[in-house]
């Protein structure tokens, strides 16, 4: 499908798309997730001040990228970025197998956990700050326990 039947398609179920994809596809990432958020806003603002009936077309992305595009690329010699193996587990063998072990350490090491989390201190403070007051939990919401609050 075209990226302008993508857009038709989304357009005619109500939405507002973005399509991301290509090469410094995390810049472009961000300036969509910018996009978006400016385009939400402005729809809040326009609803608040102008009490408007009609629906608003509310943005969403369409990331467009090789499947298995932040994992291992290939092993054994077989391609695994872009084709159903990536929808596997890969690394089968890796309590035995070198490179597999050494494969799953690199990807995983590729995102950086560290910056979030250590042993003394657990998670970062940005990563605190995230996580909601244990009121507003969604376990603690009456609508998860049949009406009455945890």
């Amino acid at each position: 499908m075209s990226n302008k039947e993508l857009k038709s398609l989304f357009y005619g179920y109500g939405y507002q798309p973005f399509i991301v994809e290509g090469q410094a596809i995390h810049q472009k990432m961000m300036d969509a997730l910018d996009q978006c958020y400016q385009t939400i806003r402005a729809i809040q603002e326009s609803a608040r001040q102008n009490n408007t009936k009609t629906p608003p077309r509310f943005p969403m992305i369409i990331l467009k990228t090789l499947k298995g595009w932040t994992g291992i690329k290939t092993l054994h010699g077989q391609k695994i970025e872009g084709n159903c193996l990536s929808h596997q587990v890969v690394v089968t063998q890796a309590k035995t197998d070198r490179l597999e072990l050494r494969l799953l350490e690199q990807w995983l090491r590729s995102y950086h956990f560290e910056t979030l989390f250590n042993k003394e201190n657990g998670f970062n403070e940005h990563i605190r700050a995230l996580v909601p007051d244990s009121k507003l939990c969604m376990g603690n919401s009456r609508h998860a326990f049949g009406g009455k609050s945890a």
